[in-house]
């Protein structure tokens, strides 16, 4: 129905297999109803069946998850292709805690406590989970700093010379910013470094119209004089 209609969205989802992952869900449903149709339900192993099938959705919803953001970031790039970048961060947080929170569901099925206490586990945990994800927070941080600011986009010309970035950027994450260089590399910045450290944005020369070109003239002083009548 969506190839035939040819929305405008369809091609992200499909090809990030959103529709794919989602139908998961239907042989999971299955194997639960004949799970209670011909297994006593406090046998051994229908408990174990239980969990088995708990934890496959756990795993199922948080890929679809995982697909659906980064539709999500495909769709917002093709609409707002000058603002593209300001998106990015936020799918790429959203897919770190739907992770973090898959991790915790898991442990929580397989040792058969509840999540909740796992949870506020983790809250005593503050100190080692920041210094964990420390370059991860920094980079989220940064993001929204640089999205709030406008001071980079994707197609930015960038000049970093200590990184030994110069040419266009192609990429914006919470962890890093590619650059393709003139010479077709491709450059990786901490996203925190461009906030931490100065670097040339050359948009306003493009937004401009026009381009400031400088040449060098060699001229012998020997040759200069005073003009005769």
């Amino acid at each position: 129905m969506i190839q035939k209609n040819n929305f405008r969205w369809y091609g992200p989802l499909i090809d990030h297999k959103f529709f794919h992952t989602l139908s998961w869900f239907v042989p999971l449903s299955v194997i639960h109803i004949c799970k209670d149709l011909l297994l006593q339900p406090d046998s051994t192993f229908s408990l174990l069946l239980s969990r088995v099938l708990l934890a496959g959705v756990v795993i199922i919803a948080t890929l679809t998850i995982s697909a659906l953001l980064s539709t999500i970031n495909d769709i917002f790039r093709r609409i707002f292709k000058s603002r593209s970048a300001a998106i990015r961060g936020y799918t790429d947080a959203a897919r770190i805690v739907s992770y973090i929170f898959c991790a915790i569901f898991l442990v929580a099925i397989i040792t058969g406590r509840s999540p909740w206490g796992l949870l506020s586990l983790l809250g005593g945990l503050t100190a080692i989970i920041l210094l964990i994800f420390k370059d991860t927070l920094l980079g989220f941080v940064a993001h929204i700093q640089l999205s709030a600011t406008d001071m980079i986009r994707l197609g930015d010309w960038i000049e970093m010379p200590q990184y030994g970035a110069d040419g266009d950027v192609i990429d914006i994450s919470i962890h890093c910013v590619r650059v393709q260089n003139w010479d077709k590399t491709i450059t990786s910045i901490p996203t925190y470094a461009l906030i931490s450290n100065s670097f040339k944005n050359w948009r306003g020369m493009s937004e401009s119209g026009g381009r400031r070109i400088k040449r060098a003239i060699n001229i012998d002083l020997a040759t200069i004089r005073f003009m005769s009548d």
